[in-house]
């Protein structure tokens, strides 16, 4: 995970012509607005159809949680599946939405960082009319369920990274743009206008790609807010919400042992 700290600015990003495949990225998955997920080659950025949950519920993000399995995310339902065993039901592994209080509440924006924490974006509606937008954490080892400060009405994020400690990468889709939030204070540190819809984001040794809504893959530089296109999915469709990575082995130590604490406490 980077270390950079970045003072407050707005930044107009560079897109730049296409590059190769970055550095240790060899396939990467992603869903879609209908519950599909997909494999996508980076040698050619074709996707395959892993599954479809559509039957299930709608699916806002994903992550790979290791051993072939990821973790889907419907608002703040989460579940595991096995992307070697399409056919085969879902489990529930985590259901937040009694986290949340009253009101209505829309969640999106699956990111698990190294600890094992996961984190998404809240967008809450009490009765009280005060709406708020916030990033939330959840801790499966402890399970405990922390938010941070609240954003402006603005902020809207289909997708969150954690950066730096706090400080979190929030895909701003509908002004083309990307956020850099400090979670717990709910200032924004710098804005991004990357000239597409980002919809997702994965890492991989340290480097950040950002996934547009229409396919494109780029990688992502939060300190200035460059950007380089590698290449664009096919095989999709045009409605891409999330995107994953398989990740070393320090992954699947969570997708095979924090999973099962949590299912053995509810």
């Amino acid at each position: 995970m980077k270390t950079t700290m970045m003072a407050a600015a707005v930044y107009t990003a560079c897109v730049c012509t296409p590059a190769v495949a970055g550095v240790g990225l060899s396939e990467f998955y992603i869903t879609d607005g209908q519950g599909r997920v997909f494999s996508v080659d980076t040698g050619t950025y074709e996707a395959s159809l892993l599954f479809d949950i559509e039957a299930h519920g709608f699916i806002t993000d994903l992550a790979y949680i290791g051993n072939d399995r990821v973790l889907v995310q419907n608002g703040g339902v989460f579940t595991s599946y096995d992307v070697n065993s399409p056919s085969a039901n879902g489990t529930v592994e985590y259901d937040l939405y009694d986290r949340f209080g009253d009101g209505v509440h829309l969640a999106a924006g699956l990111d698990i960082d190294p600890s094992g924490q996961i984190n998404f974006a809240v967008q809450s509606f009490p009765p009280n009319g005060n709406d708020t937008r916030y990033i939330a954490s959840y801790d499966p080892m402890t399970d405990s369920y922390t938010t941070g400060a609240s954003f402006d009405t603005f902020a809207s994020f289909l997708d969150v990274h954690r950066y730096d400690g706090d400080v979190f990468l929030g895909a701003n889709f509908s002004e083309n743009a990307v956020r850099v939030v400090d979670s717990m204070t709910g200032e924004t540190i710098a804005e991004h206008q990357v000239g597409f819809g980002v919809v997702s984001f994965f890492e991989v040794s340290d480097v950040i790609y950002a996934v547009g809504k229409l396919g494109g893959v780029y990688t992502y530089d939060p300190t200035d807010g460059s950007t380089s296109l590698l290449g664009t999915i096919t095989g999709a469709g045009d409605s891409i919400i999330g995107a994953t990575v398989p990740a070393p082995s320090g992954l699947a130590l969570f997708g095979a042992g924090l999973l099962g604490v949590s299912r053995r406490r509810r």
